[in-house]
């Protein structure tokens, strides 16, 4: 409908229609009143209204007008470099010098584009449509996106053709727009950026300046350094791609672009690419807060430049109280930390409800060049350290971890491709061992985080992340390794104080805003006030209660901070602190269920402090906000949801408590979401698992013959990259405090070594034949024992029979050496009893396969020698047992026998 409407529309006054004719006049007429000559129009375009920004109590901040509010010297048009006029057209309008004020080719162009993307993605202004919109056009009507207002525009600029000449309208335009900082017109540009006049401009300085007027607030050189280099490029190819510009007959001669002239120009271009811009002194109660409004109103296509001439009541959500506080802090704890080289920091402070900025403190002081007071810090890239560390593990709850989730703090090391050898250490340079995620998370272990973000993806993290509204990280995970949640990224304090203040309103999201309404003349301006979003619930309600419950833990965090660090405070309060390498940023972030409060503390220039942490430098800033602002913002329990629960689970691995926890460990208990319980204790750290002896499976209906209870460790392994396992057992065998928790938990070592099965017994499981049927359990034996049986297994390899003494014999003597023929129903071996003391015995008869699996029979037995009657003249009876072929050891009556364990049997000690 839009493309019919512009297009009939163009048609209609093209043809000369009457329709349009009367159209025509009725639509010029009273936009050129009092209109006649150039000096008129630019007596309209130096007519400015104050504009004030105001704090959420109505308190003047700072009044925006002329000449105190912007810089303007009108120059005329041969005052004006050539490149300047080149760069100018070939970027905003190529056919300037040839079209009647409009282009049809373009809007037509721009028309089908818009409606391809279903969005104003071109306006196809010329330079005399834009001159139109600034000056003819009511202050209502400008920034509507309607076809009506297009032709009202192209009806205007056509009349303005009409009535001036090319040079005219281009000297009005480079005098009338508004190149960013307070810059209007081309000479007060120049003289901004490079202090010269518009006459002097180069070809490398005419191509940055005539890239800023389209969105001077998006690529501003001061706050965007890099964009405007990028524009500035841009400006460059479109250049060398007009050539040599038809200036019809208005006589200019201008000079061509070659790439030969480009590439002169290259020396320049790297000069101004090394260069600093500044932004210009600004004397308001808060300079950073006022700048930042200045941008945003900038970047607003319903408002722009129009902030500077229209008179408008900017009603911004600062809150003065919390500003001032902030303020104050920064400087108290500033003042007590230079002698460790900390010159700077910042703090931003969000309404949790409703997104609203109640402060910024952008930098220690605005007007300080010695740290680049004016660049404002919480809208700058740095590294967030630890304090990233809660959006790792809440990727890990979305993955099925709790807080009582087990990691093992123990040295492990990955090897990256690419990089080498990686091994994490902790802060304290120590390791803890088996941890829960709320202690590890509490006490920020770096080893634990490293091993979360294996076990979840760096994918995973740069969503959680995402989805709490930080988008500085990309969405590329390669640009990224496990130092990633160590912080080895670069964020902003604004967007990152809005990411707990998230987690702070149970998971829900609102975009971080700070300006509620804009009136002029008392009335609000359409698009403002601002209407605070239902809000989008991005992290699971359970998940931001189980982050902010292990944040707000005084108790969980005594082994790294102690019990009484600047974190631990009176009232209900999350908070993480963080610090980067060398001691180059430090952070302390937290929320109450009032307010976030974000400060981030350091130096402009990078320099590393002097052995400052999160803890020492941010954290004094961040706990007196959080003390002074409770008269005005009291913090309240964090609300639990009704799906939180609390459960006893083991300490040693976060499940629920088995018989071994319960007897050699101990229990705790810890919160859980619902629908995520703690694993049972089947699935814990302690297993005893019936296991077939043959196969080594677990056993069933399918084995059910030669079955053992076995205790089993298993080692968790949350790795995508590495076995962590062997790094858990390096720690339990080989290091003083790992073996300390083992035995505490008497904890076999042989356990340590030996894996769980991995499947159990099926009805393809090869059995073993194995039957002793002579002596019988319990019986009375004498003299020579044989023993007879059978024995067979598939693959069969050996088999070996062994005696001990005692049901449960704590070593074992050769019975029969190792036979290589399967028995039916035959001997398997013979023992001579006489040398032994009566009592029990215990047989053992084990089948071995050719592939190393083993199965047993015991049978306990008792030994019922007769008692021999002595006589006065009898000899004392032999003490050594007689030769006997299938007995290797000679074990005297009396004694317990001496016997070590074959090599092919099966340690059970």
């Amino acid at each position: 409908m839009l493309l019919l409407s512009l297009i009939g529309g163009l048609v209609a006054f093209m043809l000369g229609s009457g329709i349009a004719a009367i159209y025509y006049a009725r639509v010029t007429a009273p936009s050129f009143e009092g209109i006649e000559s150039v000096s008129d129009l630019q007596a309209r375009a130096l007519q400015f209204e104050t504009t004030r920004i105001r704090d959420r109590e109505g308190n003047i901040l700072y009044e925006l007008n002329d000449p105190e509010g912007g810089f303007r010297d009108y120059v005329t048009l041969d005052e004006v470099s050539p490149w300047v006029i080149v760069a100018t057209v070939a970027t905003e309008d190529r056919q300037f010098f040839t079209n009647p004020g409009f282009s049809i080719p373009a809007i037509v162009r721009a028309v089908v584009q818009n409606y391809q993307e279903g969005r104003t993605v071109s306006g196809a202004s010329t330079i005399t449509q834009q001159l139109t919109r600034a000056l003819l056009l009511p202050e209502e009507e400008r920034a509507e996106r309607t076809y009506r207002r297009k032709i009202k525009e192209i009806f205007l600029a056509a009349e303005l053709g009409r009535r001036f000449d090319k040079t005219e309208i281009l000297e009005l335009y480079l005098n009338q727009i508004y190149y960013g900082n307070l810059a209007y017109g081309i000479e007060a540009a120049a003289q901004t950026y490079f202090n010269k006049s518009a006459r002097d401009l180069t070809l490398a300085e005419a191509s940055f300046l005539a890239g800023l007027p389209q969105a001077p607030a998006v690529w501003d050189p001061v706050t965007n350094h890099e964009a405007a280099l990028q524009r500035q490029q841009q400006v460059l190819a479109l250049m060398l791609e007009a050539g040599c510009i038809d200036t019809g007959d208005t006589g200019l001669e201008l000079p061509c672009v070659t790439e030969a002239e480009i590439a002169a120009a290259q020396p320049e271009l790297a000069a101004i690419a090394a260069m600093e811009f500044h932004a210009p002194a600004i004397q308001a109660r808060y300079p950073h807060w006022v700048v930042y409004i200045q941008q945003l109103l900038e970047a607003d296509p319903t408002i722009g430049p129009a902030i500077y001439t229209s008179g408008f009541d900017v009603y911004t959500t600062l809150d003065p109280r919390l500003q001032d506080l902030a303020q104050e802090q920064v400087n108290i704890t500033l003042s007590g930390l230079v002698d460790r080289n900390v010159t700077n920091a910042s703090v931003v402070i969000i309404d949790v409800d409703t997104g609203a900025i109640l402060a910024m403190v952008g930098s220690r002081d605005f007007n300080d060049e010695t740290i680049d007071g004016q660049v404002n810090i919480a809208l700058t890239p740095q590294q967030p350290g630890s304090s990233i560390k809660p959006f790792t593990y809440l990727a890990a709850f979305r993955q099925g971890w709790t807080p009582a989730t087990v990691i093992w703090d123990v040295p492990i090391a990955y090897n990256i491709p690419g990089f080498g050898v990686y091994e994490p250490v902790n802060y304290d340079g120590r390791f803890h061992g088996p941890v829960s995620v709320r202690v590890a998370l509490a006490n920020s272990y770096n080893i634990p985080a490293v091993q979360t973000l294996d076990y979840v993806g760096i994918p995973a993290l740069l969503e959680a992340l995402r989805d709490v509204g930080v988008t500085s990280l990309g969405d590329d995970p390669s640009r990224y390794g496990l130092s990633l949640t160590l912080g080895a990224g670069e964020v902003y304090l604004l967007e990152w104080t809005n990411a707990f203040a998230t987690l702070a309103n149970g998971g829900v999201y609102r975009p971080p805003y700070a300006i509620e309404r804009i009136e002029r003349n008392g009335q609000v301006i359409e698009g403002y006030p601002y209407q605070v979003p239902e809000g989008e619930q991005v992290v699971d309600p359970d998940h931001a209660y189980l982050l902010a419950d292990i944040l707000s833990d005084t108790e969980a965090r005594i082994p790294a901070f102690g019990r009484d660090s600047v974190l631990s405070t009176s009232y209900p309060a999350a908070a993480k602190t963080g610090t980067t390498n060398d001691f180059r940023d430090n952070w302390t972030m937290g929320f109450t269920t009032e307010i976030a409060v974000g400060v981030w503390v350091g130096n402009t220039d990078n320099s590393p402090m002097v052995n400052v942490s999160g803890v020492t430098g941010a954290g004094p800033i961040w706990r007196g906000i959080m003390d002074g602002s409770q008269q005005w913002y009291p913090a309240q329990p964090f609300p639990r949801p009704p799906t939180i629960f609390e459960q006893n689970v083991c300490r040693d691995d976060g499940a629920e408590p088995s018989d071994y926890c319960l007897e050699h460990s101990e229990f705790y208990t810890e919160i859980f979401s619902r629908s995520q319980p703690p694993p049972s204790a089947e699935n814990g750290l302690y297993r005893r698992l019936r296991v077939d002896q043959f196969t080594g499976l677990i056993a069933n209906n399918y084995c059910p013959d030669y079955v053992e209870e076995k205790l089993f460790i298993v080692l968790p392994n949350p790795s995508q990259l590495i076995d962590l396992r062997q790094f858990e057992r390096d720690w339990l065998l080989n290091t003083e405090e790992g073996r300390a928790w083992a035995a505490e938990r008497a904890i076999p070592l042989d356990r340590i070594l030996e894996d769980p099965p991995e499947g159990a017994c099926g009805p393809d499981t090869p059995v073993p034949t194995l039957f002793i049927d002579a002596p019988q359990p319990g019986s009375e034996q004498s003299g020579t024992l044989v023993v007879f049986g059978s024995v067979d297994a598939p693959n069969f390899s050996h088999y070996v029979v062994d005696f001990g003494l005692g049901p449960d014999p704590e070593g074992w003597g050769v019975l029969q050496p190792p036979t290589y023929e399967p028995v039916r129903n035959g001997i398997l071996g013979e023992l001579d009893l006489t040398p032994f003391e009566n009592g029990e015995m215990t047989i053992r008869l084990v089948v071995y396969d050719t592939e190393g699996h083993s199965a047993e029979r015991r049978v306990t037995f008792r030994v019922a020698n007769p008692t021999p009657t002595p006589t006065p003249t009898s000899t004392p009876a032999p003490t050594s047992a007689p030769t006997s072929t299938p007995t290797p050891v000679t074990p005297t009556p009396t004694a317990p026998v001496e016997v070590t364990p074959s090599p092919e049997s099966t340690d059970e000690g």
